[in-house]
Formats: structure tokens, C-alpha cells, sequence
């Protein structure tokens, strides 16, 4: 998740390339449409998406509880990624939103929640799930990646 105004959009170009595969024109059409953008690491293949903050709950408390991990090649500067909970609760939002036709983010869901149990928060899961009314998608998962009660 970003807060990207528009002209700082050349300099986070600038800092992924050429290491991403990632166009500033995109990016600027993202940014002005509120919309989620993506890069491509060119080398190892793997996509990050880039989503918009806005100002509803998930996406404050995602903001608040992001995670720092330090890059070996730039000391002393971190990136920020969501938390493991914070990602499933974000799956099963888009889950809830696609009117249940988007079953990959439940496969995601339960995915992330095969990490070891003592790496996530389940009361925060729980809790945070009961609020955003979507106990029933987190439980569902929670059983298919093996974690009862």
C-alpha cells in the first residue's frame, strides 16, 4: 500500500529500475485514477503489486501495523510491507468484493495462514475479521489451512 502523490512518482521509477520492469507513464495513470499499479523484478521474476491508500479502516490499520525490513544492498534504508494479517484480512476484503468470483485470494488466505502459527496474530485476525464482517470468509480459511480452535 502507498501514499504516492504524483510527483514523487518519477523518483520511485527511478529507484526500481533497472532492476524492475516498471513504466512512469503507468504509474502516473494509476496514481491519478486511485488505482493499483505493478512491477516486475526482471531477474527473479516476481510481480509487486502497488495498491492506493485510502482512508477506510483496513487500509489505516494496514499503514499502521506494516512491517520494516532493511535492504542488504542500501543500509540503513527499509521498506515497508503489510503484515501477514493484514494481508489475509485484505484478501478476503477483495474476496467479499468480487461477489465470491475472485476464489484465488481465499487460496492466498489460506496460504499466508500456513505460516507458522507463533507468526501471526489470530486474536487480531479474529477481532479485526468480527469488525469488518468477515468472520465467515476468515473461518472457512482458517479450517483449510488447518487451524482450529
Amino acid at each position: 500500500m502507498v501514499e504516492l502523490p504524483s510527483e514523487r512518482v518519477a523518483s520511485l521509477v527511478n529507484a526500481l529500475q533497472p532492476e524492475f520492469d516498471i513504466w512512469e507513464d503507468t504509474v502516473h495513470a494509476a496514481v491519478a485514477g486511485g488505482q493499483s499499479f505493478g512491477c516486475l523484478h526482471i531477474e527473479w521474476h516476481v510481480k509487486m503489486g502497488f495498491f492506493h491508500a485510502g482512508g477506510s479502516k483496513l487500509d489505516v490499520r494496514e499503514m499502521e501495523r506494516r512491517r520494516p525490513l532493511r535492504l542488504p544492498p542500501e543500509p540503513g534504508r527499509d521498506i515497508f510491507f503489510s503484515s501477514p494479517e493484514d494481508i489475509v484480512l485484505r484478501k478476503l476484503d477483495w474476496f467479499r468484493r468480487s461477489d465470491g468470483v475472485l476464489e484465488r485470494q481465499l487460496r492466498d488466505v489460506v496460504g499466508v495462514l500456513k505460516l507458522p502459527r507463533d507468526a501471526l496474530d489470530v486474536a487480531y485476525l479474529r477481532s479485526s475479521a468480527a469488525e469488518l464482517e468477515l468472520t465467515t470468509q476468515l473461518e472457512r480459511c482458517m479450517k483449510d489451512a488447518g487451524l482450529g480452535d
